[in-house]
Formats: C-alpha cells, structure tokens, sequence
C-alpha cells in the first residue's frame, strides 16, 4: 500500500504544479528518479543471471530475465512522455490529453508505470507465487485498498487544489439514477452473469487444467470472502474504487478500448488464461454504461455483479 500512497501525494503535487510550475518541475524529478530505479531493478535483475548460474541455483522468480527486461524498458518508456513534447503532442493527437499539461503528463507516465510494473508481475507468475503462499485477500485490505483507489480517483480529477467536491464528482461522472437507468443497471448485472457462466462452461470443457488452476488459486485467494459480508465488501469496494479510477477518471482521458485493456491487466489473480480477455469484456461493457448512462450506473454494475459472483460461486462450473 506505501506505493498508492506515494502516487497520492505525487497526484496531488502534480496538480499544484498546474498552478505554481516549480512544483511540477519537482514532480518530475522524482519520475526521472522512478524512472532510473525502475531500470536499475531491470538491470540487476538481468545481471542476477550471471550470478545464479555460477551457483548453479534457480533465480528467484521476480530475478527472471524477462522480469529484468520489462522492468528496464518500462523505466526506458516512461521517460519519453515525460522529457519529449513531440510525443506528447503525438498522444494528445489521439487522445483527449493536453501535451503541456502536469498532470496530463503524469497520467501518461503513471500509465507506463502500472503496465510494465503489471507485466513485469506476469512475467513473474506472480499468481503461482500467491498460491504457494497460501496468500488470502481480507476485508480489511479489500476496505483499505478501495479508499485508496477513492482517493487516487479525487486527487487525480484535481480535488482538492483545482476542484471543489462537487465539481470532482462532476468531472468523475457520479450523478442520480432514475428508475429506468437503475432497471438498466440490473439487466446488464444479469447479462453479465450469464456471460460469466458461459465463458467458465466454455473454459472448462476447453481447458480444464487450466480452469481449475486458477479456481484453485482464487478459491484460496478469496475463501474468507465467500460469506455476505464478503461479498458485500468486494462488491462495495472494487465497484466503488475501482469504478471511480478506471470508468471515472481514467476513461475520460484514455478512451474506452485503452482503459479497459489497463483495468483487464490489474487482475493478475487471473494469470494469462481467458479469464483475461473475459474481464476486458466486462470493462468494456463497463465503459460503455459510463459513457451512456454515468460512472454511478457503472458502479451499481459492477458492485452488483460481484457480490451475485460470490454468492453464486458454488454453482459455477468447475466448483
């Protein structure tokens, strides 16, 4: 949780520098000292190599040369958005950004960072790591990491330095509900839930060793969960936070395709298996309430969605 609330106070210090440029200036130090630790990691992760085949020992997990790899190139990336204009400008050509904006820039820069970071953790088979583990998601770090997640998204759209309250919740795009926008939100819940029944039919009969690999995993993963205080939480916090980043803040910026690509690849219980591009098609289902309807539709879907998920568990193939 130390690097969210690092990215927090770096959000906040961004959009001061919209403001008062010396702090930007500051801001963007510290991303070419991220950036430069990111590639000495990658680095000294390629070079771990050398050292553990001389011992004729297997390199930790996250000391795997493609890990090393990643790692440099993400910290190689992230200084092109952040030193060149022309590729700034390049992006804005495509994207709703603003190439001399901070916290534009940053948006750009955080997004290298969570996607080689992201990938860096597949390389990795970080799920393979959590199940050894025996690692189990809490409610307390559900709560914990769904404020966080609130937090990044208010900070991010410029509260409280550029924006009031009110005008963030705007800009997030959180606003009522009438009574036919709330009987859309639960077809869609419906329509969802079928999706995810078919897709774990398909999934099973397809690949069975696969699919019960990574039941196994999230079964272990979420088993002090499956009660309905458990799925109220993962419904409440991932359909809250989650929502807000990704569908509130993030897609206005990034675009509908990009940003569910981005919300896909944060699911790395899932490891590279269908369940990813399953979730790519939730996203983009997401996006699209948030561009019809509003972010508050999106997070009624999506909390929806999960708490019915957990409590319909059992019944899913495979279980």
């Amino acid at each position: 949780m130390i690097e969210l609330l690092v990215a927090l106070v770096v959000l906040v210090l961004a959009n001061v520098g919209e403001r008062y440029r010396p702090v930007w200036y500051v801001v963007a130090v510290l991303l070419a000292a991220t950036n430069l630790l990111l590639m000495a990691a990658g680095g000294f992760a390629l070079l771990a190599q050398v050292i553990f085949s001389r011992v004729e020992a297997p390199p930790p997990p996250f000391f795997a040369p493609r890990v090393g790899a990643v790692l440099l190139v993400t910290g190689a990336v992230a200084f092109l958005p952040l030193l060149i204009p022309t590729v700034r400008r390049a992006l804005a050509e495509v994207l709703p950004l603003h190439p001399q904006r901070p916290v534009h820039t940053l948006a750009v820069v955080y997004a290298v960072y969570f996607v080689g970071i992201t990938l860096a953790q597949y390389a990795a088979d970080v799920s393979a790591q959590l199940f050894s583990m025996g690692v189990q998601v809490t409610l307390a770090v559900l709560w914990v990491q769904g404020g966080f997640f609130v937090a990044l998204s208010l900070a991010g759209v410029g509260f409280p330095v550029r924006r009031s309250f009110g005008e963030a919740l705007r800009r997030l795009g959180l606003a009522g509900l009438n009574g036919r926008q709330v009987g859309a939100v639960l077809v869609t819940v419906a329509g969802l839930e079928a999706f995810d029944y078919l897709v774990n039919l398909a999934w099973f009969a397809w690949d069975p060793a696969s699919f019960e690999r990574i039941s196994a995993l999230n079964e272990r993963l979420f088993a002090g969960l499956v009660t309905p205080a458990g799925a109220l939480s993962l419904g409440i916090t991932a359909g809250v936070g989650e929502e807000l980043l990704f569908r509130g803040a993030v897609q206005p910026r990034f675009g509908l395709v990009l940003t569910s690509a981005i919300f896909a690849l944060a699911h790395t219980q899932y490891a590279v298996s269908p369940a990813l591009l399953e979730v790519f098609a939730i996203g983009l289902v997401l996006g699209v309430v948030r561009e019809r309807v509003n972010t508050t539709a999106a997070v009624g879907v999506h909390a929806l969605y999960n708490i019915v998920n957990v409590l319909l568990w059992p019944l899913w193939p495979g279980s």
